[in-house]
């Protein structure tokens, strides 16, 4: 099965590193050739990180459907929802308490 999951990959990585390194390139002279304005033609910084996190996407589904095959999914995920909550209120915590931003909540 591991195979499979490895094929995947590299059939993203296929599909992906073409299109990141030849067409993102040449995608703020085609936005202003189609009559965009010069600001507004900057939305390539934007495309470069949808495209990356499109990439990253395809490989935690890949590896999802892998583990669902080997029967771990449901363990990987309640792990990975559990760390979600710890790193968030992590975040919240330094974001508001250290950083001094003053945000209240309705309690």
């Amino acid at each position: 099965m591991g195979v499979a999951l490895n094929r995947g990959r590299f059939a993203l990585l296929i599909y992906f590193v073409p299109v990141i390194a030849l067409a993102m390139p040449l995608c703020g002279d085609f936005l202003r050739a189609v009559g965009l304005a010069a600001p507004a033609a900057q939305a390539q910084q934007y495309a470069y990180g949808v495209f990356v996190a499109y990439f990253f996407k395809g490989q935690s589904e890949l590896t999802l459907q892998y583990l669902k095959t080997v029967g771990r999914a449901e363990e990987v995920k309640q792990r990975a929802d559990s760390l979600g909550v710890v790193i968030t209120f992590a975040v919240l915590f330094v974001t508001v308490n250290v950083q001094g931003m003053g945000l209240r909540g309705v309690v």
